[in-house]
């Protein structure tokens, strides 16, 4: 984790300096809330759905679907059909030094295969 994605979870938890929320208890934490739960697992389920490993990827979906997000949901779908079939994503190869089988470089061809010059 970077040093800013490491800053917007300690501010979404703890308020962040300079706020009136910094340092101070949210009554959030203490009370069942189905939106603040749903902004906590849109925070926190990303890392399922861009790990290389099927298991992750499944949680991913069902965590997503359990968001009742259809957009959310249909990206999780996008990434776990690529981890299945692949067992990686082949877009990240040529950053993490890693050869290209063919069926993966015909697949990164394809328009949209690597996430719109996304790296997930």
């Amino acid at each position: 984790m970077n040093t800013a994605a490491a800053h917007e979870v300690l501010d979404f938890w703890f308020g962040a300096p300079g706020t009136p929320y910094h340092g101070k208890s949210r009554a959030e934490w203490f009370k069942k809330s189905h939106d603040f739960d749903a902004v906590i697992r849109g925070k926190f389920q990303p890392p399922f759905e861009h790990a290389e490993d099927i298991v992750a990827q499944r949680e991913s979906m069902r965590c997503f679907e359990s968001l009742g997000n259809a957009d959310l949901l249909e990206w999780a779908r996008k990434h776990a059909v690529i981890v299945e079939r692949f067992g990686r994503f082949p877009h990240r190869n040529a950053v993490l030094g890693r050869v290209s089988t063919p069926d993966e470089i015909e697949f990164l061809r394809q328009p949209g295969a690597g996430f719109y010059g996304v790296i997930c």
